[in-house]
């Protein structure tokens, strides 16, 4: 029988952070929308003139919310969205409006567990007491880059780890996934500590 397991993000990403980019995207396409309406209800049924300096304020503060909201998209799109597929037979990675990575598991040669503490600017790196560990999976060489500035594309899943899915890396990669068995002893210690 083929055990299949699904891994989501923080609970936090997965709701809150879904809602804000929701939100972010929405917000200046409203603010587009509305602008758009009451320059045109203004001009038409009340016959008052279209002053162009508010117009162009407009117009650059959605150049300003477009462009956060671009930014805020690229870092955060695939740590919201993104999940982890794991059976006996492939590790598969699927984002909303991304490319689906599938990794045979026989094809797993790469493996390494990474904190957001390494090689980055933040050392001591403390928010709610985690510390961002991260999975990297890959069929070829992992890249020589900070962690943050990894995303997943054709042979690479990168994902944010958890006892349970070190427990099931571990048993999904006999060979390789001693690793994370023991970083999952490790999580639940931490966890109970807490």
């Amino acid at each position: 029988m083929k055990k299949r397991q699904v891994f989501r993000p923080n609970i936090v990403l997965l709701v809150e952070g879904r809602l804000l980019l929701l939100i972010l995207l929405g917000f200046p396409i409203y603010l587009a929308c509305e602008t758009c309406y009451s320059s045109i209800y203004l001009k038409l049924v009340n016959n008052i003139p279209i002053d162009k300096t508010n117009i162009l304020g407009f117009f650059i503060l959605e150049i300003m919310l477009f462009s956060a909201a671009a930014f805020l998209c690229h870092w955060f799109w695939q740590l919201c969205f993104g999940k982890l597929i794991i059976t006996d037979e492939y590790i598969q990675w699927r984002c909303l409006f991304c490319k689906k990575i599938t990794l045979p598991v026989e094809e797993i040669f790469y493996v390494k567990a990474i904190s957001f503490t390494d090689g980055n600017y933040l050392k001591d790196y403390k928010i709610y007491n985690s510390n961002f560990e991260y999975a990297l999976l890959s069929s070829e060489p992992l890249p020589n880059k900070r962690i943050d500035k990894i995303r997943c594309k054709d042979n690479l899943i990168r994902f944010m780890l958890t006892p349970d899915l070190c427990e099931a890396l571990g048993d999904a990669l006999p060979e390789r996934g001693g690793m994370f068995r023991t970083l999952a002893i490790k999580l639940k210690a931490k966890k109970r500590k807490k």
